[in-house]
């Protein structure tokens, strides 16, 4: 039994080092070999190219194609759900010449990787205005933690929710992109709305909160950390956005 374990695996092994060789395949291999590595190669850079599409838009093709090769030949698959692959790009991208990059790139694919993540997450209760609202409803002491499909990014002088959500394919962005100046960052909240995953610019203070959130802490503490670090904020207006974008939940 042990002998034929340790055959299985060095077949297996093989077969692995077949498909992602550090060179070509010798003359000798049959020739099925090199279709079926040809057509895999092929089906994970076109799935870099699906699950990154606004990297794509704004490296364009040639130099993404280039990317995604590298990070292949480098990071083969591990799952077969080609869902999931290319989720170590946007720390593959930051580990590269920053001669080759431009900053915002990884970022970028920071949230192309989150638009995923927010997509395949699981569902759960959402937090609504109606549970607000009701008699006997939530309230300041709760603690509401963000829905698992919620994502959100945020960066420090760089314009991350205006180059994201207008080159995002697809994207719905109700149009403005408006956080304030730079001086301050911009901030992208990704949730999922009736299967649909949309995204709209966040402040500081919105990140502050569901950070707040993500720690288990009140809604009144949630509330209090987003007023410390902007205290001109309306807070009502930033609940009726969490509400809105379905962006908590209930346990």
């Amino acid at each position: 039994m042990g002998d034929h374990s340790a055959n299985d695996l060095a077949w297996r092994q093989g077969f692995f080092d077949m498909l992602w060789p550090t060179g070509e395949l010798p003359n000798s291999a049959p020739q099925a070999w090199k279709i079926y590595r040809n057509t895999t190669h092929l089906a994970c850079l076109e799935a870099l190219r699906a699950n990154y599409p606004t990297l794509v838009v704004l490296m364009g093709n040639g130099s993404f194609d280039s990317l995604a090769r590298a990070y292949l030949a480098q990071c083969p698959p591990e799952d077969a759900r080609l869902l999931e692959y290319g989720r170590g790009m946007a720390s593959f991208m930051a580990g590269l010449d920053a001669s080759l990059m431009q900053a915002h790139w990884v970022d970028v694919a920071e949230l192309d990787r989150a638009w995923v993540e927010s997509h395949t997450a699981a569902d759960a209760l959402v937090l609504s205005a109606e549970h607000v609202l009701a008699k006997d409803g939530v309230g300041t002491q709760a603690v509401c933690p963000p829905h698992p499909a919620t994502r959100w990014r945020w960066r420090e002088g760089r314009p991350l929710a205006e180059v994201w959500l207008n080159a995002r394919v697809g994207m719905k962005s109700d149009g403005e992109v408006a956080v304030g100046g730079l001086e301050r960052g911009q901030g992208v909240l990704l949730t999922r709305i009736n299967d649909t995953v949309q995204g709209c610019s966040v402040g500081v203070a919105e990140v502050a909160f569901l950070e707040a959130c993500r720690a288990r802490l009140t809604l009144e503490q949630a509330l209090g950390a987003a007023h410390a670090v902007t205290p001109d904020a309306d807070l009502g207006q930033l609940v009726a956005l969490m509400l809105e974008r379905q962006a908590l939940t209930l346990e």
